[in-house]
């Protein structure tokens, strides 16, 4: 957990407050896609539970989400592919905490890659849920409210408390599991009993050890991702193959425990590369989301009817939105507003080279290439040519996300990057 401040009185016990009145936790949110989320999570109540007995709810705190959130895509992405009957609940407070973080230096990009991806899973309505307003054991109805007479932590542990009840409402319809990095949050979990916690022991976090644990290995493990390289806030960047201590500080004082984590430990070359695939990814989900906003109505008219071949071939789409590729994407938005052509192609930036799909077979590869094979100037001209999608369209998430990319690719480039 991170904090988040939570008006009370203080008693005279330490750590704890007696409310006076009913207070309540901050309903305002800064970032807009978070908003969003929240939002659809209270129009989203009657999202059913996982049919099957044997299934489970994982409620995530934020520290997955910041430190671990490449392993909870990738959990995901095979447990809806192979149909497992799992639930990832985000908790209200979690979306509070997230938000905060959208003006830390260090965080922010990873917090903006998160927030971007949940809005997009929670509308899909599949294994991702938001926490609805009167979805609490609190006697108030609202997991924002406490009444007068509760008695509740401060600081962190206020908000620690506020996740355990969300675990223990879930409790209530299935198997319910918390994943934190936090072991004294884990500790508050264990003592009630009926929720299990995920070790803290991040060196084991892979799907294949989640899903191995969460139903105790009566799953193929074969079918769940083992250990992948990421690209994180704590990677440690060397020249060349030489290692470095494992053991990171985290400077920002977040609620993870870490002994040591070899992982972290990555070749400048390789960085460039996981940071591309993450740009890549975070990017595309925002010009779909920007098509979504302006263009949704116009695309479906077109869509129900018959149309020439001479037309855009956004008018000739039937997909989806969500699964247009980029160069469809581009092309809508492009034929509205004119952007002046980038060296490289922004259509060939955008894609992931064939090594990191996750079937190099199903999309044409023309023109892509991994991170490391791309210039600095190609880098820096692409996204230039985002940019100015970003301010065409006055996309406030395109062009705040570009802003929190700077510090990431001066990172791994080893000098300043401006995009401009």
């Amino acid at each position: 957990m991170t904090s988040t401040n939570l008006f009370s009185v203080h008693s005279s016990e330490p750590g704890f407050s007696i409310l006076p009145v009913n207070t309540h936790v901050e309903e305002s949110l800064n970032d807009s896609t978070l908003q969003a989320f929240n939002q659809f999570a209270n129009e989203d109540v009657e999202m059913q539970a996982p049919l099957s007995e044997s299934g489970a709810f994982v409620v995530v705190d934020t520290n997955i989400l910041l430190h671990d959130f490449d392993v909870l895509v990738q959990f995901v992405e095979d447990v809806e592919r192979e149909n497992v009957p799992v639930v990832i609940i985000i908790p209200g407070v979690v979306i509070q905490e997230l938000d905060g973080h959208k003006h830390n230096q260090s965080l922010r990009w990873f917090a903006r890659r998160s927030s971007t991806w949940l809005l997009k899973k929670v509308q899909e309505r599949r294994s991702v849920k938001g926490q609805a307003t009167e979805e609490t054991l609190r006697r108030s109805g609202n997991w924002r409210v406490a009444l007068r007479d509760e008695v509740q932590k401060d600081g962190d542990r206020g908000n620690d408390e506020l996740i355990v009840d969300r675990c223990k409402y879930f409790a209530l319809i299935r198997r319910t599991v918390l994943w934190s990095g936090d072991k004294n949050l884990c500790f508050d979990v264990h003592a009630e009993r009926t929720i299990g916690a995920l070790s803290p022991d991040r060196r084991q976090w892979t799907s294949r050890y989640l899903i191995g644990v969460i139903f105790e290995n009566t799953v193929d493990l074969s079918r769940f991702a083992s250990e992948k390289p990421t690209y994180k806030r704590d990677t440690r960047i060397v020249e060349e193959t030489s290692q470095l201590p494992s053991h990171t500080h985290d400077p920002d004082g977040m609620d993870i425990d870490e002994e040591g984590d070899d992982g972290l430990v990555i070749i400048r070359k390789d960085a460039r590369d996981l940071l591309h695939v993450q740009v890549v990814n975070h990017f595309s989900m925002l010009l779909a989301q920007l098509v979504l906003r302006f263009g949704s109505a116009e695309i479906r008219s077109y869509q129900t009817r018959s149309v020439s071949r001479y037309a855009p071939e956004w008018q000739q789409n039937r997909k989806p939105i969500a699964d247009w590729s980029v160069s469809e994407l581009l092309e809508y938005l492009d034929g509205k507003k004119c952007r002046a052509a980038t060296n490289p192609k922004l259509e060939w930036f955008l894609q992931l080279a064939p090594s990191y799909r996750p079937d190099p077979k199903t999309n044409d590869s023309r023109g892509s290439r991994r991170g490391q094979d791309w210039s600095r100037t190609d880098w820096l001209n692409a996204l230039g040519g985002l940019k100015q999608i970003g301010i065409n369209w006055a996309d406030t998430p395109i062009q705040e996300s570009l802003a929190m990319l700077e510090r990431e690719l001066s990172f791994v480039f080893s000098q300043e990057m401006v995009i401009i």
